[in-house]
């Protein structure tokens, strides 16, 4: 399985940039289930997004925030979107800088 990460700034009423890790291919095909995705600043430490963002999910209970935001547990029962492509992400404040992220497939 390819990863790569992206950032790209997001017009929105309070202004994010989004870092996505996204996956060409998968073992199924059809599907990318992610147990937990973290990212990580400059100083080493965890930093948690705004909003996640994702391709889509299974449905209600395996969205992205079960696998990307503070304190909740869960998983993202990750599907592609319209292009065939899965990603899952979030946006952060404007000047968050993301150094690296830890992702743990289920």
């Amino acid at each position: 399985t390819r990863y790569s990460l992206a950032n790209e700034k997001r017009p929105s009423p309070t202004e994010t940039i989004g870092y996505r890790v996204r996956c060409s291919k998968t073992h199924s095909g059809w599907a990318w289930d992610v147990k937990r995705l973290r990212f990580f600043g400059k100083n080493g430490k965890a930093t948690f997004p705004l909003r996640p963002i994702e391709s889509g999910n299974a449905g209600k209970g395996y969205e992205a925030a079960g696998a990307i935001l503070e304190g909740k547990a869960g998983m993202w029962g990750g599907r592609s979107d319209c292009k065939g492509q899965f990603w899952i992400g979030g946006e952060f404040p404007i000047g968050t800088e993301i150094s690296r992220y830890e992702l743990e497939e289920v």
